[in-house]
C-alpha cells in the first residue's frame, strides 16, 4: 500500500497524467484481488489526482463512485471525496448551456455545501477548519461561470452560506 501510496502521490504532485492513471488501475486490481484492501485514503488521492490532471471520467468519477459503494464514514475524505464529485459534476457543465448548465453547476454545489455542512458539526470544530476553507475555494471555482447578469442569483445563496461558514 506504501508504494502504492507513493506512486499516487507523486502522480499528482508532478501532473502525470498516464502516472495517475496507471496507479489508479493498479488500485483497482489490487483492491479486486484481494491484495489490498479498500482503502478510503488512496480512492480520495486517485480522485483528487483525477481532477488535478482533468482525468475527470477515467479517474475521477470512478475513483469517487468506489468510494461512496460502501457508505463510509462522514471524515475528511468523505468530504474531499465531496469536493472532487463536485467538480467533476462542474466539468460536465462545460459542454452545456443556459439553463441546463445552471441545473448542472448547482447540483455540483449541492456536493460542497454537503461537505461544508459535515465541516460545521460542532464535533468536527475546530478540527475541520480547513474543510470549510478548502470547501469555499471548490465553491467559487464551481460558481465562478454563474457570475455574470442574469444568472448570479443562482450561485448568491451558497455563497452567502461559504462567507457565513467562514466567519464562524
Amino acid at each position: 500500500m506504501a508504494s502504492l501510496q507513493r506512486l499516487l502521490r507523486r502522480a499528482f504532485l508532478a501532473g502525470e497524467v498516464s502516472g495517475v492513471q496507471h496507479a489508479f488501475d493498479l488500485l483497482l486490481d489490487a483492491t479486486r484481488s484481494g491484495a489490498l484492501p479498500k482503502s478510503a485514503e488512496l480512492l480520495v488521492l486517485a480522485a483528487e489526482a483525477g481532477v488535478s490532471n482533468e482525468l475527470f471520467d477515467a479517474v475521477a468519477q470512478r475513483a469517487c463512485d468506489q468510494f461512496f459503494m460502501d457508505n463510509p464514514p462522514q471524515n475528511q475524505f468523505y468530504c474531499r471525496a465531496l469536493f472532487a464529485r463536485a467538480l467533476v459534476e462542474a466539468w460536465k457543465a462545460r459542454p452545456l448551456n443556459g439553463a441546463s448548465a445552471v441545473r448542472q453547476l448547482l447540483h455540483a454545489v449541492q456536493f460542497i455545501l454537503q461537505a461544508l455542512d459535515i465541516a460545521l458539526k460542532p464535533e468536527n470544530r475546530p478540527r475541520y477548519d480547513f474543510i470549510v476553507y478548502n470547501s469555499t475555494v471548490h465553491l467559487w471555482n464551481v460558481v465562478r461561470p454563474l457570475m455574470r447578469p442574469g444568472v448570479r442569483r443562482f450561485g448568491a445563496g451558497a455563497l452567502g452560506r461559504a462567507c457565513d461558514a467562514l466567519v464562524r
